[in-house]
């Protein structure tokens, strides 16, 4: 969970957050929970096939969140600016959700 914390600290500025294992289909994922509000973390391989599926899907979801809010997930972007994040070290990839 460091490793989590590490990456949600750096990319997307949440410090000392409470990360619970949620159940996956594919996916890596968990219930990030800060003072201000909750997120999914989806952590994923780092595999060309991935990443494209991955960046399909933050697209979607922007749209969506933006013409429906309130019905579907906001993706939230790192400090970078990207919606994907990519640790090549570790092979993963993570996308955040509001």
């Amino acid at each position: 969970m460091e490793q989590l914390k590490e990456i949600l600290s750096k990319e997307f500025g949440i410090v000392n957050p409470e990360i619970k294992v949620l159940v996956g289909e594919v996916n890596r994922n968990f219930l990030v929970t800060s003072d201000m509000d909750r997120y999914i973390l989806k952590e994923s391989p780092d595999h060309e096939d991935v990443l494209n599926y991955s960046g399909d899907e933050m697209a979607l979801l922007r749209d969506l969140s933006a013409k429906l809010p309130g019905y579907f997930q906001r993706p939230i972007q790192g400090k970078s600016g990207d919606y994907i994040i990519r640790d090549l070290a570790r092979g993963k990839i993570y996308r955040l959700l509001e």
